[in-house]
C-alpha cells in the first residue's frame, strides 16, 4: 500500500516579520541538514524580531524585500526537499530492486561467459603454436606433406600429427570470434600467432573491465540511488537552502546595522557604504 506523503512541518509565522518557518522533520531525513536548518531559522528569527515594522528608510524597506522573498524561497524549497526525503526512503523499502539487480548480474555474466570463450581460444592458438614450434620447428606445417612424400607410403607419423593439432586450435578460434578464413595446410602460422595474441589481449581487457562490473553490481544491491538519491539532486538541493538562509541571515544583519546607524546619527544608507567603520559580520553556519 502507497503511504501517503504528509509534511508533518508545521507551518510557524513570526509575529513581526511574515518568515516562514518548519518544525524540525522525523526519522528518514537527512538529520545534519535539518539540524543546520533549524538553528538558521532560529538564528533568523532573532535577528529578524528587531528588525523595524514600518521602517522609513527605503534601504531598509528594500533589504526587507529581499529577505521576504529569499525567505520564501527557501521555504518552498524546503517543502520540496522534504517531498524528495520522503519518495527516497520509500524507494528504498520497495521490492523491485532485488529483480533489477538479478537482471543486471545475469546480463553481464553472460556478457563475460563470451568474452572468456574468446580469450580462451586465442589463448590455446597462441599455446599451441609454441608447442609445436617447439617439438617441430617453425615448419611444424610442412611436416604432414614430408610424410605423404615418404616413399614406403605414409609409415608411422606421430599419433597427433602437428597439422591436425593446429588446424583443431586455429578452428576453435576462428567459430569463437568469427571473422577467420579457414586455415589450409600451407597457412601463415606465425601471422596467426601474431593474430591470437593481439585478440588475446583485446580480450583480457574486456575481460577485466566486465569483472569490475560484476563486482560493483554484486557490491552496490542497486544501492546507488540511496546513496546518491536522484544523482545528488536532494544533497545539492539541501545545500541551496542552507545558502539562502545565510543570504537572509547576512542581509538582516545588514538591515539592524542600517536602522542602528540611522537611529543614533541619521547616517544614510549611502554614507554608510563610504564609511570604513561600518562592517557586517557574519558567521556562516549554514555551510559548516
Amino acid at each position: 500500500m502507497k503511504k501517503v506523503l504528509m509534511l508533518c512541518a508545521a507551518a510557524v509565522t513570526l509575529s513581526a516579520s511574515g518568515i516562514t518557518a518548519f518544525a524540525a522533520e522525523g526519522g528518514g531525513h537527512n538529520p545534519s541538514f535539518q539540524a543546520k536548518y533549524q538553528a538558521n531559522l532560529k538564528t533568523e528569527a532573532n535577528l529578524w524580531s528587531r528588525v523595524q515594522t514600518n521602517p522609513t528608510n527605503s534601504n531598509i524597506v528594500q533589504l526587507k524585500s529581499v529577505v521576504t522573498n529569499l525567505n520564501s524561497q527557501a521555504a518552498t524549497l524546503y517543502a520540496s526537499e522534504q517531498s524528495l526525503a520522503t519518495e527516497k526512503a520509500s524507494l528504498q523499502t520497495k521490492p523491485w530492486t532485488a529483480p533489477l539487480l538479478k537482471v543486471n548480474i545475469s546480463k553481464l555474466e553472460k556478457q563475460r561467459d563470451s568474452i572468456l570463450a574468446q580469450t580462451d581460444a586465442a589463448w590455446h592458438l597462441v599455446i599451441m603454436y609454441w608447442v609445436l614450434e617447439r617439438q617441430h620447428g617453425p615448419g611444424f606445417l610442412q611436416l604432414e606433406n614430408q610424410w605423404k612424400k615418404d616413399g614406403k607410403g605414409y609409415g608411422h607419423p606421430p599419433v597427433a600429427l602437428p597439422l591436425s593439432q593446429w588446424t583443431q586450435a586455429a578452428t576453435a578460434f576462428h567459430s569463437t570470434f568469427g571473422t577467420m578464413p579457414i586455415l589450409k595446410e600451407n597457412g601463415n602460422a606465425k601471422a596467426w600467432l601474431h593474430l591470437a595474441i593481439q585478440e588475446h589481449n583485446k580480450t583480457q581487457k574486456e575481460l577485466r573491465s566486465i569483472d569490475k562490473q560484476l563486482w560493483k553490481a554484486e557490491h552496490s544491491k542497486m544501492d546507488q540511488w540511496s546513496v546518491y538519491p536522484f544523482d545528488h539532486a536532494l544533497s545539492t538541493l539541501q545545500k541551496s537552502i542552507l545558502r539562502l538562509q545565510t543570504s537572509e541571515i547576512t542581509y538582516t544583519r545588514m538591515i539592524l546595522q542600517l536602522q542602528s546607524a540611522t537611529n543614533t546619527s541619521g547616517t544614510t544608507y549611502g554614507q554608510l557604504a563610504n564609511s570604513s567603520s561600518v562592517s557586517i559580520s557574519e558567521t556562516n553556519t549554514a555551510m559548516a
